[in-house]
């Protein structure tokens, strides 16, 4: 998704408040295993 913050397919703004909200990882919790499950620093992303 950060690629496509980059080529402005995604407003920057949307997604740093769905990285900060913890979105993804809310949705990794219901939906994979924990396994499937990245640690990821936000700050590479921002």
């Amino acid at each position: 998704m950060s690629f496509m913050v980059k080529d402005q397919h995604l407003d920057a703004e949307l997604f740093k408040l769905f990285l900060e909200a913890g979105v993804y990882n809310e949705y990794a919790e219901t939906y994979l295993l924990d396994s499937q499950i990245d640690d990821i620093q936000i700050s590479d992303y921002l």
